[in-house]
């Protein structure tokens, strides 16, 4: 069980930084509803896949042969928590901003452009943090940052 809980976290990792990136590629080419519609579907694959790391980051964290205690006391592992937790908060603003241009769409206005800026610059800062986020909790899987104890 614990070999597929690991995959399914790797794999929304996988699949988080996809819908990024694809994202970030198809933002300037919200010229139709139809666009705008991938772009929203995009969206919810993101929430999705973000739910699934987040779940499945819990249980291993806590069901791993190690246990809870590796990972809690090492502060990298709270360094990877808290980037991700960044990623998350970061990701509220652009979400309110799509939801609007969904409303609009339906009135027949598309995105302006100001706005459409203002979200690629969101989705970049995810992006960053989403690259660094895996090589923390590599060193935290490693017990990079735990504390050696003296004898």
């Amino acid at each position: 069980m614990f070999a597929v809980v690991a995959y399914l976290h790797s794999l929304s990792m996988i699949a988080l930084g996809s819908l990024l990136f694809a994202q970030l590629l198809s933002i300037n080419k919200l010229h139709d509803r139809g666009q705008l519609r991938q772009f929203l579907l995009f969206c919810l694959g993101i929430a999705v896949a973000a739910a699934v790391i987040f779940a499945s980051g819990i249980a291993l964290t806590f069901w791993s042969g190690r246990g809870g205690a590796f990972y809690l006391h090492n502060p990298v592992f709270y360094i990877k928590l808290a980037m991700f937790a960044a990623m998350l908060l970061i990701a509220i603003t652009p979400a309110r901003i799509i939801l609007q241009w969904n409303r609009e769409a339906e009135l027949g206005t598309m995105p302006e452009p100001a706005s459409v800026l203002i979200v690629k610059r969101y989705i970049v800062v995810e992006v960053i943090l989403l690259l660094v986020v895996p090589l923390a909790a590599s060193l935290a899987a490693q017990g990079i940052g735990l504390q050696s104890s003296s004898s």
